[in-house]
């Protein structure tokens, strides 16, 4: 990730390629939530694509699965086998990526802290607040003001954005301040 892509961002967790932003303190619950909400679709359409096979079957008893497929199903049952395989991959993957970022949620820290290692010294994370402060933090309470401030031109109506960059300890300070 190069640094301009991390510049203005509180708390950088990662760039995400999916949606093509960089997730932080003020998006990451809606990365969260996306993830989640995907996961769970991929589930759900995977288990009406067995519900769908397993009637399939049932009509089919005589020989089974393989025999049904020999016997020469409609095309709608191959689709629904081929999806219901695509869900499964997709819901392994992301309930990996889901299962990563709640533990990351539960101890407080970003993707980029947890890879680097910053937060492993004898202080240890000054943002962890335990399982639930977390989880209210990140699913409940409002999120924080931008730190980007908007100026209007004398001769635009339109708002342009001036990024307001301070000193590292002025930003931890800040940050600190969002989660107490």
């Amino acid at each position: 990730v190069s640094t301009q892509s991390t510049w203005g961002v509180q708390r950088f967790d990662h760039h995400c390629p999916w949606t093509g932003t960089c997730v932080g303190l003020r998006n990451y619950r809606y990365f969260f939530g996306f993830i989640y909400s995907v996961l769970f679709l991929a589930l759900f359409v995977g288990a009406f694509c067995v519900v769908d096979i397993v009637s399939w079957m049932d009509e089919e008893r005589e020989g089974g699965l393989p025999a049904a497929f020999l016997r020469g199903a409609s095309h709608s049952h191959y689709i629904s086998f081929a999806v219901m395989s695509f869900c499964l991959a997709i819901a392994f993957t992301l309930g990996s990526l889901v299962a990563y970022h709640t533990y990351l949620m539960k101890s407080g820290e970003t993707t980029h802290e947890e890879i680097t290692g910053v937060y492993r010294t004898a202080q240890g994370n000054p943002f962890n607040q335990g399982y639930w402060q977390n989880f209210l933090h990140l699913c409940w309470y409002p999120a924080p003001p931008s730190q980007i401030r908007q100026h209007f031109s004398a001769t635009s109506t339109q708002p342009t954005q001036l990024l307001e960059l301070t000193d590292d300890e002025e930003q931890e300070e800040a940050e600190m301040e969002v989660f107490h």
